[in-house]
């Protein structure tokens, strides 16, 4: 039930923190499943991601990525499996494809980037996933 607003709150202004640009240890702390919001009916994975990064406040940094769930060479899905078991998948040693909840708790090498969203916003952004050092 909705609850009616005093139409004199102040909403304050929120501190958004861009994460620096560069290389961070990742380990994945949670998956969801949202739909999609470029595709109706489409579901995606929402991934999150404790960095090895505290922010202005020494918390954990934690950034999110949506992937498609798509295994093939060209996907970011794909990208993502590789990083976090050191190699590329293969129908051969995955006949059945991946389940979802063999990702939950590994760890990859992150670059996180900051670019602009359509409506001018900066924000942070997982752009590539690569495997941890040997």
């Amino acid at each position: 039930m909705a609850e009616e607003i005093d139409t004199n709150e102040t909403i304050e202004w929120s501190e958004f923190e861009l994460i620096p640009v560069g290389l961070y240890d990742a380990e994945i702390i949670k998956i969801e499943k949202e739909e999609s919001p470029f595709e109706e009916g489409k579901v995606q994975l929402q991934i999150h991601f404790k960095l090895n990064h505290k922010n202005s406040q020494g918390e954990d940094t934690v950034v999110r990525r949506m992937l498609s769930r798509t295994l093939n060479p060209k996907s970011k899905f794909f990208e993502l499996v590789s990083a976090v078991n050191g190699e590329s998948p293969s129908k051969e040693k995955y006949p059945n494809g991946i389940t979802v909840s063999d990702l939950s708790g590994k760890s990859c090498k992150v670059i996180i980037k900051n670019q602009k969203s359509k409506n001018g916003n900066t924000y942070s952004k997982i752009d590539t996933f690569l495997p941890l050092a040997k």
